[in-house]
């Protein structure tokens, strides 16, 4: 059975990548098993702190985003981490040919007191920084599902593989080698629909797909709604709103590494018109509309946006 570790050990990847895959795994594990804990050791409820794109911080989300840099600061392949939870990167050796990990520690964040799937969302960078790069320039992206079991999605640009977390050997093997997304799919995760207000084709576009008896399931978690997604196929949506009409979803370490997830997975993901993958980062922090899934449901959307 092949294991986490020995594809690392048996791929044909970057050393300095590996090595950061190796880490990840056991962030991933030590994640998950905090969602577990029970009396005295479980964390729930919010602090009184905003993260540096406006959420309210739930003390997972502290936990969380401490567990990924305690860990990944050790690595002596990074040189630079990215977190939603941190309004600067953390400088940690800014030598020329280091990796930039950027990542949304936890995912879904607001529903993780309600015992719902939540995730992580990593990309992987190579250089002195990401301003100026785009998605395309990744080197690795990684989607973990916290659900009632671990499930991990890895992708470093041919195809993508998933593993699961077994209980008895403790670590990772492998799920799936070859993942898919069907062309088309009944599941629709329609986000932002206060953005009918300003957005009659999405109204439009949402009734529309109900009528042709789409599935709704959006469960305020965007990674297991994604994964729902590459697995039964469909689509996740979510535009411009008047409050925030550039989009509320980031960018850098939300939307590219699961873009380039979905796309080597046979999907495709937008902003409405451009490619995810292909827009440059600008800021740290900037967000963006996202529709994300199998090709059909997309070109749904590109006939109904505004040109």
């Amino acid at each position: 059975m092949t294991t986490w570790q020995k594809y690392l050990k048996e791929s044909k990847l970057d050393e300095s990548l590996s090595y950061v895959l190796a880490d990840l795994e056991e962030v991933f594990v030590d994640l998950w098993h905090a969602f577990s804990a029970t009396g005295n050791d479980r964390l729930e409820g919010k602090i009184e702190n905003m993260n540096p794109t406006g959420d309210m911080q739930a003390k997972m989300d502290v936990y969380s985003n401490q567990l990924f840099v305690d860990k990944l600061s050790k690595n002596g392949a990074i040189s630079i981490l990215v977190s939603e939870e941190n309004i600067d990167p953390i400088i940690i050796d800014k030598k020329r040919d280091g990796l930039v990990v950027v990542f949304d520690p936890l995912d879904g964040s607001s529903i993780v007191d309600m015992n719902m799937s939540v995730g992580s969302i990593v990309g992987v960078y190579k250089g002195e920084g990401v301003k100026g790069l785009s998605g395309r320039d990744q080197k690795a992206a990684i989607m973990a599902v916290y659900g009632p079991s671990l499930s991990v999605m890895v992708t470093t640009g041919e195809g993508v593989i998933e593993f699961i977390y077994d209980l008895g050997k403790k670590e990772l093997v492998l799920q799936n080698e070859h993942v898919h997304i069907p062309e088309s799919g009944p599941i629709l995760a329609p986000g932002g629909m206060k953005g009918c207000g300003m957005n009659s084709w999405y109204c439009a576009l949402f009734n529309k797909m109900m009528e042709e008896d789409y599935s709704l399931r959006y469960s305020g978690g965007m990674v297991p709604d994604i994964n729902h997604i590459i697995k039964k196929g469909g689509i996740y949506m979510y535009p411009g709103t008047k409050e925030k009409p550039g989009g509320k979803l980031r960018l850098l370490y939300e939307l590219a590494p699961l873009a380039m997830i979905i796309e080597q997975t046979g999907g495709l993901a937008i902003d409405g018109k451009n490619e995810i993958l292909d827009i440059v980062v600008s800021d740290y922090h900037q967000k963006s509309p996202f529709f994300a899934g199998s090709k059909h449901e997309i070109d749904l959307v590109r006939k109904h946006i505004p040109k």
